[in-house]
C-alpha cells in the first residue's frame, strides 16, 4: 500500500509537505500516515481495517457537549452535527491572514474556523464521542494544482458513508455512498451536493476533488500534538496566486530522490502493481470493458515475479512508481535490433522526466543493435507523442491486440 506525503504525485507532496499546520501537530500528521484508495489497498481500507472507538471516549472533553446532537437514529445525529458545522464555517469571518490552526478540538470550536481539516476534526470528535465510528479523507484533484479538501467518513451498519463537515453534506441518496463508492461514480457527487447544499458553489470544482483519495485513522482518546500554527509563507503565497490550475512555486521541479536500478526478484509486488494499474489508468476506455475485467492484480504481480530479468525499476519514496523493460527484438523481419517491450509510469508521476530515464537505461542495455522497436496501441496519442519525442517513427507495420489495432515504432542507434 502507498501512504504518505507524495501518493498523489510529487507536487501534492510538496504542497503537503509545506502544510499550514504545526509539523509535530496532528493536523499534520495525518499527511505523513495517510493511505491511499486505490485497488491494492481497497480490501485493507474497507474490509479489513474498519474504524472503531475507544473505550476511553468517556473521558474526552467533549464527551458531554457532544450530547446535544444526539438524534433518534445516527443519520439524524450526524445531520445535526452537520448543521452544527457548515454554520461555524458560515459565520466564520476571520480574514486568512489573521487566522490560527490546530489545537484540541473542543478549543478550535471556541476559536471558530472554516478550515476544512480542522473542521473535519470537529465533526469528527463529536461523532466518535456518540459512538459513531468516522475516520479522515483527504481529496484531491490530481489534474490541477492546490485543490484539495479534507473530509471523513462513518461506519455505520457495516458500511462507509462520506460526510463533508464543511459543506454540511452526507454521502446519502436511496443509500449510502464512501469515498470509494464516490471515486469510482463521479456522477453521484454532484447529484449529492447540488441535494444537499443551498449556498452557491461550484459543482465542478467539488467534483474535480473525487480524483483521487486517502484515508487516514484519528483516534481522539488518544495522545496527539495541539500545538497551534498561523499562516506560513508557502500559504500566504499560495492564496494570492491566480489560479489556473498550474503549479506556480516549483512544486513540479524535478524529482531529487528518484531511484533507477536493475530490477531483482524482491520487486515482484511493486512493479506487478505498476503493471495492473497503469493497465487500468491508461486502457480503460481504450481496451473493450470484456478484457479490462479480467485483469487482475495477482496475475501481474505473478508475472513479474516470474520474469524478473531485464528490466530497471523506477523508485520513489522506497515504492515502485514506474519499470521499463527491454531485449533483443522479437520480430523475425528485423535485424539487429533491440526492444523497448514495456514502460509503465503511475499516473501521478507522469510528466516529470521518469519515463526519459528508463528509456535512457535501456537504450545503454541495447547500445549494441543498430536499431530499437517497440509496439504501441495506435489510439493511444499520449503514448505515441511520447515515443516520437524520444526519436521513434512508426514503420507501417501494425498488428492486431485485443481488437485493437498496435503499431510499429522504430529508433535508429
Amino acid at each position: 500500500m502507498r501512504k504518505g506525503f507524495d501518493i498523489f504525485g510529487k507536487e501534492y507532496g510538496v504542497m503537503f509537505r509545506n502544510d499550514i499546520h504545526h509539523k509535530d501537530s496532528a493536523g499534520y500528521q495525518f499527511y505523513k500516515k495517510m493511505i491511499l484508495i486505490n485497488s491494492y489497498s481497497e480490501d485493507y481500507l474497507y474490509n479489513q481495517c474498519i474504524s472503531k472507538i475507544n473505550i476511553e471516549i468517556t473521558n474526552h472533553e467533549l464527551f458531554s457537549f457532544a450530547k446535544k446532537f444526539k438524534g433518534e437514529s445516527d443519520i439524524q445525529t450526524i445531520k445535526s452535527v452537520l448543521d452544527f458545522t457548515s454554520s461555524m464555517v458560515r459565520n466564520y469571518d476571520v480574514p486568512f491572514d489573521n487566522m490560527e490552526f490546530g489545537n484540541t478540538e473542543k478549543e478550535i470550536i471556541e476559536r471558530g474556523t472554516d478550515w476544512c481539516t480542522d473542521i473535519s476534526r470537529i465533526g469528527l470528535a463529536i461523532l466518535q464521542c456518540l459512538n459513531i465510528p468516522c475516520r479522515l479523507a483527504i481529496l484531491v484533484n490530481s489534474r490541477k494544482a492546490y485543490n484539495g479538501h479534507t473530509l471523513c467518513e462513518a461506519y455505520l451498519d457495516n458500511e462507509y458513508m462520506m460526510i463533508d463537515f464543511t459543506y454540511g453534506v452526507l454521502g446519502l441518496l436511496s443509500k449510502k455512498y464512501s469515498v470509494k463508492d464516490l471515486l469510482k461514480q463521479p456522477q453521484i457527487v454532484k447529484e449529492i451536493y447540488s441535494l444537499q447544499i443551498d449556498c452557491n458553489i461550484d459543482l465542478e470544482y467539488i467534483e474535480g476533488l473525487y480524483d483521487m483519495a486517502a484515508l487516514a485513522e484519528y483516534d481522539i482518546t488518544k495522545k496527539h500534538d495541539y500545538s497551534i500554527s498561523v499562516p506560513n509563507e508557502y500559504y500566504l503565497n499560495m492564496m494570492n496566486l491566480s489560479h489556473d490550475g498550474l503549479w506556480k512555486m516549483g512544486e513540479d521541479m524535478k524529482i531529487d530522490d528518484l531511484i533507477i536500478r536493475k530490477a531483482t526478484a524482491e520487486d515482484a509486488k511493486g512493479k506487478g502493481y505498476v503493471h495492473y494499474q497503469s493497465w487500468i489508468e491508461t486502457y480503460t476506455g481504450l481496451f473493450p470493458d470484456d478484457v479490462m475485467s479480467r485483469l487482475s492484480l495477482e496475475k501481474s504481480i505473478d508475472n513479474a515475479r516470474k520474469y524478473p530479468e531485464n528490466t530497471y525499476v523506477a523508485i520513489v519514496d522506497d515504492n515502485i512508481i514506474g519499470f521499463s523493460c527491454y531485449l533483443e527484438s522479437r520480430d523475425e523481419d528485423l535485424e539487429d535490433a533491440g526492444e523497448i517491450m514495456a514502460i509503465y509510469i503511475l499516473k501521478e508521476y507522469q510528466g516529470q522526466g521518469i519515463g526519459k530515464k528508463l528509456m535512457e537505461v535501456s537504450y545503454k542495455e541495447l547500445s549494441n543493435y543498430s536499431k530499437l522497436s517497440l509496439w504501441v496501441l495506435g489510439s493511444n496519442k499520449k503514448s505515441v507523442s511520447f515515443y516520437e519525442r524520444q526519436g521513434f517513427i512508426a514503420d507501417g507495420k501494425t498488428k492486431m491486440l485485443h481488437g485493437k489495432e498496435v503499431i510499429r515504432m522504430i529508433k535508429r542507434m
